[in-house]
């Protein structure tokens, strides 16, 4: 995991841009802007914040239809504002500049996915947690327990994939598969607390990682001690 937020750097700097690439429209005709009626769905309305290696990217959708960004990184904060429509697993963002985004979205009580139309996906987490889902996003009060965490998961982010297995004699492999073809790999063993949620990874360099663990419907979120957070899925 040490070298996962290496891959994710720029990740959500690139998202934020993605506006800037999109062929927006800037119709203002009623009559084909299909935000002009404000469609939104009651299970995406709050806070949602998505955090890798230092970078925070949260949006806050409202009920009346309107969105408003931030990204943060490295002392620079950006912003962004505009109005969205939801319905079924289509997410349209149109920003106040005109340019228009739009994102296969799906939601799980707290645990948020966008992808877009390359495949690539990025996941986000509903601040406070219980924010209109079934579950508070508490590692503490999760149903994880070892007997779920044994196997691979993997996580994939902008042509990139991160897979971790963890084995039933404590040990642990990872890979990581770049953009570029190349391939890393790292070991160790791992602990798992079932009462306090906590996962321990020890490297065979010796040195160690500890995360809050959280799962829910499939996914596996693992934070870090600075709040870091990412998503993982069984393979």
């Amino acid at each position: 995991m040490k070298k996962i937020f290496k891959y994710l750097l720029c990740s959500m700097a690139v998202l934020m841009t993605l506006s800037l690439a999109s062929c927006g429209s800037d119709d203002n005709d009623n009559n084909d802007d299909p935000f002009g009626g404000g469609n939104t769905s009651n299970s995406i309305i709050g806070t949602w914040v998505s955090s890798y290696g230092g970078e925070t990217l949260t949006y806050t959708f409202s009920s009346n239809g309107s969105y408003s960004a931030q990204f943060y990184y490295n002392g620079f904060t950006d912003y962004e504002s505009g109005r969205y429509t939801y319905e079924g697993k289509s997410l349209r963002l149109l920003d106040d500049e005109g340019y228009t985004e739009t994102y296969r979205c799906v939601i799980n009580d707290d645990s948020m996915n966008w992808t877009d139309e390359d495949g690539d996906s990025i996941y986000f987490t509903r601040q406070g947690g219980n924010g209109g889902g079934n579950n508070p996003v508490n590692p503490g009060t999760s149903s994880f327990t070892l007997e779920m965490l044994y196997g691979s998961w993997s996580s994939t982010m902008y042509g990139e994939t991160l897979t971790l297995t963890f084995n039933r004699n404590g040990s642990f492999t990872e890979v990581m598969q770049e953009s570029n073809g190349k391939t890393e790999y790292d070991n160790g063993y791992f602990n798992f607390n079932e009462k306090s949620q906590r996962l321990e990874l020890t490297y065979t360099d010796g040195s160690s990682e500890t995360y809050s663990c959280h799962y829910s419907n499939g996914t596996l979120t693992l934070t870090d001690s600075d709040g870091d957070s990412y998503n993982l899925r069984r393979i």
